[in-house]
This record gives structure tokens, C-alpha cells and sequence, in this order.
């Protein structure tokens, strides 16, 4: 495959995942009874967090200094996107397998946002470049407090 078949092959998927997402939004929208279209759905605008996908890591920063946010950059087979920094006092959880467990509220975060520390003594760390934190490197950090076990064991 060409660089250029693969540039290509990526702006096409990259179209389709903002499309699929516009849809889904446009659906949700729809059953709390707003009308739109996907057209009207600019991919910042989607839920979950997601914003646009950028092309390099020097885009979000410009993003994030346009917008006066403290994003961190994270990198994705889709090309980067700003993922928000664990802030101090905000309730998480640790996840596994379909097992939660609250891990009380977070009281420090690292000045690189690599390392968050909570009330419970639990702490996680970034993986890599991802908008994911683990304990133990296994335990997820999910946000909110959430007390539930899988209930397939």
C-alpha cells in the first residue's frame, strides 16, 4: 500500500468514526425529544469527552492553550486528542473485570499528570500515552464512586 492509499484509508476512517458518533448523537438527542442532524453535530460536540481528533500532538496543545485548558495530549490509532487531567478532589473508583470498587477522592496529582494519588492510599499511574490510569497496573481508574461486583462470578 502507497503512502498515499494509507493517508487516504486513514481520513476515511477517521470520517466514519466522527460519522458513526454524529449518528449516535443525533439518536440520543432524539429519544429526550431534540431534533437535529448529523450535519449539525460538529465532532467537538459529541459526548464522552471526545473532541477532534488532531493530526500531530503540537495541534492540541495549540487546541488546549485557544481554549485555556490543561489537557494532556493522548495518542490513539485515530491521531491525538486532549484527554483531562485526574484534578484534586474529584471521586474515583478502581475497576477490573467488571468489578468496581471506590477509592475515595483524589488529593494529588502529579505536576505531569502522570500520578494521581487518592484518600484511600491507592495510586495510579498513567499508561503511556493513553487517557488511562491503572493501579497495580491492572486496576483501572474510572471516575465517580462505584460499588459494584460482576455479577457473572
Amino acid at each position: 500500500m502507497t503512502d498515499q492509499q494509507q493517508e487516504t484509508r486513514q481520513m476515511t476512517t477517521r470520517t466514519q468514526i466522527i460519522e458513526r458518533e454524529q449518528q449516535r448523537h443525533v439518536t440520543y438527542l432524539a429519544s429526550i425529544g431534540i431534533e437535529s442532524t448529523p450535519g449539525q453535530i460538529a465532532p467537538e460536540d459529541l459526548p464522552g469527552g471526545r473532541r477532534h481528533f488532531f493530526e500531530t500532538a503540537d495541534e492540541v496543545a495549540a487546541w488546549n492553550a485557544a481554549n485555556g485548558t490543561d489537557d494532556l495530549i493522548a495518542s490513539t490509532w485515530e491521531g491525538y486528542r486532549p484527554v483531562a487531567r485526574p484534578k484534586v478532589g474529584e471521586k474515583v473508583s478502581s475497576a477490573f473485570n467488571g468489578d468496581y470498587y471506590p477509592q475515595g477522592e483524589i488529593v494529588k496529582v502529579s505536576p505531569t499528570g502522570k500520578k494521581a494519588t487518592t484518600s484511600t492510599g491507592a495510586v495510579f499511574y498513567r499508561v503511556k500515552d493513553t487517557g488511562c490510569w491503572k493501579e497495580a497496573g491492572t486496576w483501572s481508574m474510572v471516575r465517580g464512586h462505584v460499588s459494584r461486583l460482576n455479577p457473572h462470578f
